[in-house]
């Protein structure tokens, strides 16, 4: 992603990221990172480079080379320069997905916490999955009903984002073709084009 962005090749990149849990370790990271940096790193490099002439014809434990630390060193300030790179709101934007049920919905919301107390920028919430009207017939009527809930307390919860909603689509849509095709319709107040607050 880095260096997508260093090329200039591209007016935007848009990355699908893995399931929250995922998301929010590889995103925390960094933090981790800091504090062995700071804290443990420079011990660990001084000790590996005073014992390590001593150990050698004592003991059959290889000690780190110093290219060992200068790989770290450089991964460290890789993951710095990303993570700069994703905190910046004039760069970056995060949205999150959730579906209209109790389990994503809680899902999001700790996800949402967490990326604002690590400073990440989040603008606007995709809903998807959402059941149409009565074309869904009498069975999902329960369903749609639960979703009703679900979208009331999801504009209530995320009443600084802007929120996007997007109809449940007889098919996947997969592809750029496809994509254009199954553009989701609207869905009350709150539409697939979003609005804020």
């Amino acid at each position: 992603m880095k260096e997508y962005f260093e090329s200039e090749k591209y007016d935007y990149i848009l990355m699908d990221s893995a399931p929250t849990g995922e998301s929010l370790r590889l995103l925390s990271f960094p933090e981790a990172m800091t504090w062995y940096m700071e804290k443990l790193f420079p011990i660990g490099r001084t000790t590996a480079k005073v014992f390590r002439p001593i150990a050698r014809p004592l003991v059959n434990i290889p000690l780190p080379e110093d290219s060992v630390f200068e790989s770290l060193e450089r991964l460290y300030r890789s993951l710095r320069e990303v993570r700069n790179l994703l905190t910046d709101p004039e760069t970056t934007s995060i949205r999150l997905v959730c579906n209209p049920d109790r389990m994503s919905l809680n899902e999001t919301k700790r996800a949402y916490t967490y990326l604002m107390l690590y400073g990440y920028p989040v603008d606007a919430l995709v809903v998807n999955k959402i059941y149409g009207g009565e074309d869904t017939g009498e069975f999902f009527k329960g369903w749609r009903e639960l979703q009703a809930q679900m979208l009331a307390e999801i504009d209530s919860s995320f009443a600084d984002l802007k929120v996007f909603r997007v109809e449940l689509e007889k098919e996947e849509p997969i592809g750029l073709k496809s994509l254009r095709r199954s553009p989701g319709r609207s869905t009350g107040a709150r539409t697939l084009q979003g609005s804020s607050g």
